[in-house]
């Protein structure tokens, strides 16, 4: 579903195999699938109003390991080929109950030619990805957060999403990928006021939830409400120059400079605030709950249940 003209369409029932890329795509592929140098597409246009239920998606994004289209690689961030469910710049739309298994990665939202703002993803169950995550919010887009004044523009954007009683289990276990990751991917790229709630999240690369913040931008006030996390981070997260999470963790949310070559000063991101962690429940992981560069005044956790197996409730880095 391709531009404006996708808005309003329904994918319902379908069976979806062996794609080389995604395997439905709701907007514009950000990188043209027939270059082999990662180029990007040169302009696309939102979609809105879109569903996408009661699918079964199996084996998709055979691309991968290759340099074809969205596939591309760098050495710092393999490619995906999109991952398998992708909205691109989507407003207002549902996606639910759909079966998504054994692919590169899951459900994945980003933002590159406008605002990815209004979803509802839900009932659905994303496992043995075991590449990438099972659920992805992910901004790609510099034009979310101004500049001159650190907040949010409205004009891109990773925001006010609801991500709801999802299954994502044994996803990321071969590359790196969490239950539910909520990152920013450049500079000034905005993940904000989402609503990840009533989920459910077992043996994930990372952690059952995850935000990460390498670059200036808005990740601020996403809530983390009534979820069950069951011994995720198997793999550890060594995303972070500061700190590593080396033992399984329920949720982990971190801002902090990336491992490697220093960033400019202008570009280090600055403490996540807002953020609620309230209610959630988890089991056999070492750590519950993990943080990083974090806004302790604002930041809330509470109402969490830490069950057998967890040996520190709260790690605060």
């Amino acid at each position: 579903m391709r531009g404006p003209g996708g808005s309003g369409s329904t994918i319902k029932g379908f069976t979806i195999e062996k794609a080389k890329f995604e395997g439905i795509l709701v907007g514009t592929a950000p990188v043209s699938p027939s270059t082999t140098d990662g180029t990007a597409a040169t302009g696309g246009s939102p979609v809105s109003h879109v569903t996408i239920a009661d699918n079964t998606l199996v084996d998709n994004g055979t691309g991968f390991g290759t340099d074809a289209g969205q596939c591309f690689s760098t050495p710092e961030a393999p490619g995906d080929c999109g991952e398998t469910i992708h909205l691109v710049s989507v407003t207002d739309s549902i996606v639910e109950a759909n079966y998504v298994a054994q692919n590169v990665g899951g459900i994945y939202l980003t933002d590159e030619f406008g605002p990815t703002s209004g979803n509802a993803v839900r009932h659905n169950r994303t496992v043995d990805n075991t590449h990438d995550c099972g659920i992805t919010l992910a901004g790609h887009n510099p034009a979310a957060v101004s500049p001159s004044t650190g907040l949010p523009t409205g004009a891109a954007g990773v925001f006010d999403n609801l991500i709801e009683d999802n299954v994502s289990n044994e996803n990321g276990v071969a590359g790196q990928g969490a239950g539910i990751l909520l990152g920013g991917g450049a500079p000034y790229a905005g993940v904000y006021h989402n609503l990840i709630r009533g989920n459910v999240a077992r043996g994930n690369g990372l952690s059952g939830v995850t935000v990460h913040q390498h670059m200036v931008g808005d990740l601020n006030d996403n809530a983390i409400e009534r979820n069950v996390l069951i011994d995720d981070n198997v793999d550890g997260d060594h995303d972070f120059a500061a700190a590593a999470a080396t033992e399984t963790t329920g949720i982990l949310v971190a801002s902090g400079a990336p491992p490697g070559p220093p960033l400019a000063p202008a570009l280090l991101p600055g403490p996540i605030t807002g953020t609620i962690i309230r209610g959630n429940r988890l089991f056999d992981v070492k750590v519950g709950i993990w943080t990083l560069g974090v806004d302790k005044a604002s930041t809330q956790i509470t109402q969490n249940v830490f069950g057998p197996g967890v040996t520190t409730p709260i790690s605060e880095n």
